[in-house]
Order: structure tokens, then C-alpha cells, then sequence
């Protein structure tokens, strides 16, 4: 099937150099197949030790591809993962050893939590939670981030236009009513900031969550350090940083390298890209590698595979 639209997705490699502080950022693979265009949503994802790429489009339809250090780099799978429709933000995370996902509508605040089965099949019927009454109201969000503290699962939420910022817990539920799956969610606490943060990137250090953040209406860049704490909530640990291109960013995008060791990727729609490891005070970064990446991405998705960093580019 021929894209009607572009760019050509492009899968990089990111692997150390050398030289002290350099990464190598080489292109293994670009092409038509086997990812469809007008992917809204490209998810990487692990289930039983093996990792995937789930893809949904405008429509809410997902397909699922098995993703390989070696060619054939991206390959589609059979699965039976069904949505519910169209969706904001989908992301994947994991409690009791399971896998679900999380499919977000901002207009109507609704969540759905989908159980993720053999033969990566959705549960038929979700966990549907929605609150239109403070604290926790959950409509508008522009960031849902799964977490995970002290072995106990949370998501953090942001509203753009708002400032609004939440944290919510996830749990197993002691009962369930119908064929859904067992699960609940609680706001644990409610805040609010400045409005208009975008591009955040999140990581963990030493077991903790932190995330890189821009504000462009009010031009600012901050690492975050963030707690289940309703007391601390989050801090900021650095600010008013000094981000290369901040205003002008596309897209931010964290992963990690040498184990765990967290970076992040900044990409601007002219294919300009930096690759930039976070410093372990948080206080700033250092960048790594420069290039020009293909044109036009809308998505970059990063994931590592036995030791190997990827970055897909779509």
C-alpha cells in the first residue's frame, strides 16, 4: 500500500561511539511497508518478554507490529486489540504482570482501561472511569503518562489550555461488576500550574520520576521531579534551563542508553535533531549528537531491544 502522505518512516540506531560523551545515530531502515499511513497513534510496547509497536489510526482501528534488531526490523503481527473508537492518547502499562491500555477522549474526560490477553487480544469490555467534578476532573488533559513508584502503578495528567495537573493511582480492585477488567483508579492529588507546558519527556533516576517539560506561552524549560506525596505533589528541580531551539521544537522524546542511563531527543520539522543525556543532578544535559533526520516527522517512538537503541522516526 502506497503512503499518501509523508514523511517515509525511518528507523534510526543509537549506539556509543569511540569517543567520550559522542553517540553514533545511523539510519538502518526507511520504507513504505509494512506501517500504514495516517497512524494517529504509534505505541512501542512489551507483553512476555517480547516487544511490539501498536498503531491506531484516526478511526481508533489498531494494528500491532513486532519490532527486531535486525532486519526484518518491523514486521505485523495478527492481534485482536480493539479501542472502542477514535482517541486523544493511548498508552500501555502494566500491573500484576499483565498488560493493558489506556485509550483517553479529552473532550467527553473518559478513560478505558483494556486488559491485553494471549494472542494480543483485547479485553471485550473495558474499565471506563470519568470524573466531571473536582478534585480530578478529567476532561481536556493533553498529557497522560503512566508511572510507576514503589511498585505501585499511577498516571499523571496535564491540561494545555488549563494548567490543570493530576496524579491518579491505579489498582486491582477487590470485585468487579461484569465481564471488565479488575481494576480501579483514584485521584491521589490535584493542583494547578501555568498554562501551556508542552513537549514533556519523562524518565526515571534511581527510582524516581522526573520529566523534562517547555512552556511556550509563557517560555520556560524545567526538569520536574514528581511524587506520589499530596504534600510534595512535584517540584521543580531545574528552571528557566537552557534548551537549544525551545520555542521552535516539534517533538521531545526520552529514552535510554547503556541501561539506564536517560536521554532525550529533540527533533524540529526540518529534520533537525539532537540527542542529549540528562545529567544525574537533573540540572542540565549534554548533548551527544547532532543530525540532520528525515523531514516532516510527526511521531518519534524509541525503544531499546537486547542492549540496542532505536528511535523511529513517522
Amino acid at each position: 500500500m502506497a503512503r499518501t502522505s509523508s514523511p517515509e518512516p525511518t528507523l534510526y540506531a543509537i549506539s556509543p561511539s569511540d569517543k567520550h560523551d559522542v553517540l553514533t545515530v545511523k539510519s538502518v531502515w526507511s520504507g513504505d511497508e509494512p506501517l500504514a499511513s495516517g497512524l494517529a497513534h504509534l505505541v512501542p510496547f512489551t507483553n512476555q518478554g517480547t516487544s511490539y509497536l501498536l498503531g491506531v489510526n484516526a478511526k481508533g482501528a489498531a494494528s500491532a507490529y513486532r519490532l527486531r534488531n535486525k532486519a526484518p526490523w518491523i514486521e505485523p503481527v495478527k492481534s485482536a486489540i480493539d479501542l472502542g473508537g477514535p482517541c486523544d492518547i493511548v498508552q500501555p502499562f502494566a500491573i500484576g504482570g499483565r498488560l493493558h491500555f489506556i485509550a483517553y477522549t479529552a473532550k467527553a474526560g473518559l478513560l478505558k482501561f483494556f486488559a491485553i490477553g494471549d494472542g494480543l487480544a483485547s479485553s471485550k469490555k473495558p474499565f471506563e472511569y470519568f470524573r466531571h467534578r473536582q478534585p480530578g476532573v478529567t476532561t481536556g488533559w493533553t498529557v497522560l503518562q503512566p508511572v510507576t513508584h514503589l511498585n505501585k502503578n499511577y498516571y499523571m495528567t496535564y491540561g494545555f489550555h488549563t494548567g490543570a495537573v493530576e496524579l491518579f493511582s491505579i489498582s486491582v480492585a477487590a470485585t468487579v461488576a461484569g465481564d471488565v477488567p479488575p481494576l480501579d483508579t483514584e485521584n491521589v492529588w490535584s493542583w494547578v500550574w501555568a498554562k501551556g507546558w508542552t513537549r514533556f519527556a519523562f524518565f526515571q533516576l534511581g527510582g524516581e520520576n522526573f520529566f523534562l517539560k517547555t512552556n511556550t506561552l509563557k517560555p520556560n524549560v524545567n526538569i520536574d521531579h514528581l511524587d506520589s506525596d499530596p504534600n510534595i505533589r512535584s517540584n521543580e528541580v531545574g528552571t528557566e534551563m537552557d534548551l537549544e531551539d525551545a520555542q521552535q521544537l516539534d517533538i521531545c522524546s526520552s529514552f535510554y542508553q547503556n541501561g539506564n542511563t536517560p536521554y532525550f531527543i529533540t527533533y524540529m520539522k526540518n529534520g533537525k535533531t539532537t540527542v542529549n543525556r540528562v545529567h544525574g543532578d537533573c540540572l542540565g544535559w549534554t548533548t551527544e549528537a547532532r543530525l540532520t533526520a528525515v523531514k516532516g516527522a510527526s511521531q518519534i517512538v524509541t525503544y531499546g531491544i537486547d542492549g540496542q537503541t532505536f528511535a523511529l522516526f513517522y
